[in-house]
């Protein structure tokens, strides 16, 4: 018994720790490129940032309400589940659907940019965060998950919360990324629509979601 537990252990701890490189890898790429298109997000960042006490990862309001904006724009992936007899999920007109022997998958990037459930919902807004209960941009319960949510929820959110934290305090106060796609293009020659919802560094299928092309950029010290 002891053996096993061991196993399992270290089999979870792997997984742990690969779910926690993926999420990080891909939501840090996503993150400098909105701090790169949203200046206000940069300054109000940076502030907060270079306080006495910068090096307080969870006393970070402003840096954890620009991090899950993001995730909510560009959430890493989406989340399926086992049907059961007897459950069933009613869609907006009320038909029934029975989810025994089906698979039933979790639209997150669908849910996070659904009016139903978010105010503006494409608008950069990490204030959303910062309101109090009742204003009309508090999030619905629920409606955020880009770890999923409830009991099944990702392990290592935690270990990413405070890393992407971590990672965007250091970046945010050292250095000045900018996209570099048109240099991309012009050398990946490719035909039909450069763009997704207006946007280049729009997401493509991988292990994760990431940005189109790994998201080419250039990246300069600050106040250089």
């Amino acid at each position: 018994m002891d053996a096993y537990i061991s196993a399992e252990l270290d089999r979870r701890y792997a997984e742990y720790k690969a779910d926690s490189k993926d999420s990080r890898s891909k939501a840090i790429i996503d993150l400098i490129l909105q701090v790169e298109i949203a200046p206000d997000a940069d300054t109000n960042g940076a502030s907060e940032l270079l306080k006495t006490k910068p090096y307080l990862a969870n006393d970070l309001p402003y840096t954890t309400a620009v991090i899950k904006k993001t995730l909510r724009l560009f959430p890493a992936a989406s989340s399926s589940r086992q049907g059961y007899p007897g459950v069933t999920l009613y869609d907006y007109q009320g038909n029934a659907c029975p989810t025994n022997h089906a698979v039933c998958f979790i639209d997150h990037v669908g849910m996070h940019r659904a009016p139903k459930y978010w105010v503006r919902p494409e608008e950069f807004l990490p204030e959303r965060w910062l309101v109090e209960p009742g204003h009309e941009l508090y999030p619905v319960k629920g409606a955020w998950r880009p770890f999923e949510y409830g009991p099944r929820n990702c392990i290592a959110q935690g270990l990413v919360m405070m890393e992407l934290r971590v990672l965007l305090a250091c970046t945010v106060r050292e250095f000045v990324f900018e996209d570099a796609y048109e240099e991309w293009d012009r050398s990946h020659k490719k035909e039909g629509p450069q763009t997704h919802r207006g946007e280049r560094a729009y997401q493509i299928e991988e292990t994760a979601a990431h940005p189109s092309a790994h998201y080419p950029c250039r990246v300069r010290m600050m106040n250089v």
